[in-house]
């Protein structure tokens, strides 16, 4: 250090002026070693505690941070997917719910009474349904038991005692949740809240719900081919600590595991391939100035492909249905959603089942791979009825409605995860279908 250093220089003599005797240099010079020892000393010890404080608090690759400042959580991860005729996607992971006061669905039950029917079986296939399922010899007992014939549904319906709903295991409430869903007239599993994931603080990451909560409702959660589901709402309500605790409660079952798509774009993108694509239904001068703009932007730039989609699809994709207050009482379901996608007004003929049949017959023909945006997946439960409808976006990503609760909204999906989303005894079988006229 140069401060330093000149410390450590003789002063020059001045001219004229004499030097002082020899005892008197000597006792000089060892003053001024010492001055100079504990000076050295001095810095040498700022230095060292400073290289301490540094070690401690400098932040590096792998070293925690103090407890009293935790680390900023990193951005969405952004999953990179296979390139094709569509380009190259990414997706970054999100979580939506819907305004819980306006879906009517979400209001408190009017009884905490829970049904479990059993429509058009006999009193032999009643016991035959309970031992197919596979529950344990003492909870088909009592169920049997429970049993009383139903003359509305043709069947039995059991009314299940608040101790035996609370205290079937995960795996009994799967097989027995599973088959009570293959009957529309258990509405609370067909609509049973569910996602995607393996455990449940999964579907709770991020919550606001209190743990008091989470240890009503955990226990209450089923498995089922990668998904997790709830069903229970009624039985656990009156438990609940307080009407915001609820709305926690349901702002978290109501998520939705979804995601955005954007496409990548830049200089050796090949432009045209791409509008052909994306362009589908006659909408190529639509999509074409943004890709080419992107395409041109130095060093490339991302194109959210919720501005590539139809008008029908771009206006409602994360979006959730009005009330019916708001709108008119009519089925918009996956079929609606899915045969009105390239549709500039929407087609309410499609709320009717038989008219779905008659245009999939008439006016589509079926394709076995090299799907195309816009092509329609099916999922049939037997040789000639399907179950759901979604649209092929890309790469395997499809546009879906789950249903016509306000509570789902229109969203992106995984082909792999929609296979799963409606619970079926046996695998579903998925065709894609193509418009002859786009």
């Amino acid at each position: 250090m140069k401060a330093s250093s000149d410390l450590l220089l003789p002063s020059r003599a001045t001219c004229g002026q004499p030097f002082s005797s020899i005892s008197e240099a000597s006792v000089a010079s060892h003053a001024v070693k010492k001055w100079l020892i504990v000076l050295t000393a001095l810095i040498l010890g700022t230095w060292l505690a400073g290289g301490v404080f540094l070690l401690q608090h400098w932040p590096s690759e792998g070293r925690d941070a103090p407890a009293s400042e935790p680390a900023e959580k990193p951005p969405a991860k952004q999953m990179v997917a296979g390139q094709g005729p569509w380009g190259q996607l990414v997706y970054v992971p999100i979580g939506i719910s819907p305004p819980l006061e306006l879906v009517p669905e979400l209001a408190p039950a009017a009884s905490r009474e829970v049904l479990w029917r059993f429509p058009n079986v006999s009193s032999s296939a009643f016991s035959s349904l309970l031992s197919e399922i596979g529950l344990p010899e003492a909870l088909r007992a009592e169920l049997s038991a429970a049993a009383k014939l139903d003359p509305e549904t043709g069947g039995f319906t059991v009314r299940p005692s608040r101790k035996t709903v609370l205290g079937l295991s995960p795996e009994d409430r799967s097989k027995l949740y599973i088959r009570l869903s293959t009957f529309l007239e258990n509405a609370d599993q067909v609509k049973a809240f569910r996602f995607a994931g393996e455990r449940p603080e999964e579907w709770f990451a991020n919550s606001t719900v209190s743990q008091q909560t989470k240890d009503l409702v955990w226990p209450l959660i089923y498995r089922y081919r990668g998904y997790l589901f709830f069903a229970d709402l009624r039985s656990i309500e009156d438990s609940l600590p307080s009407p915001e605790e609820r709305h926690a409660l349901l702002k978290t079952l109501t998520r939705e595991a979804t995601f955005l798509a954007r496409l990548k774009l830049d200089k050796n993108s090949d432009v045209q391939a791409l509008v052909d694509y994306w362009g589908r239904g006659g909408r190529e001068k639509d999509v074409r100035p943004l890709i080419e703009s992107m395409a041109n932007v130095e060093g490339g730039g991302v194109l959210a492909v919720t501005h590539l989609l139809p008008q029908f699809a771009r206006q409602r994709i994360y979006v959730y249905p009005d009330p019916p207050e708001k709108g008119p009482a009519v089925n918009h379901d996956c079929h609606w959603s899915s045969f009105n996608f390239f549709s500039d007004v929407p087609d309410d003929r499609f709320c009717e089942a038989a008219e779905v049949a008659r245009t999939l017959d008439r006016e589509y023909y079926r394709v076995y791979g090299d799907y195309r945006l816009g092509d329609l997946a099916l999922y049939f439960s037997d040789k000639d009825s399907f179950i759901h409808s979604c649209v092929y976006i890309a790469d395997d990503v499809v546009f879906t409605k789950n249903g016509n609760l306000s509570s789902r909204p229109w969203m992106l999906m995984k082909l792999k995860d929609m296979q799963n989303f409606y619970p079926s005894l046996k695998p579903l079988e998925v065709r894609f279908y193509r418009r002859k006229d786009v």
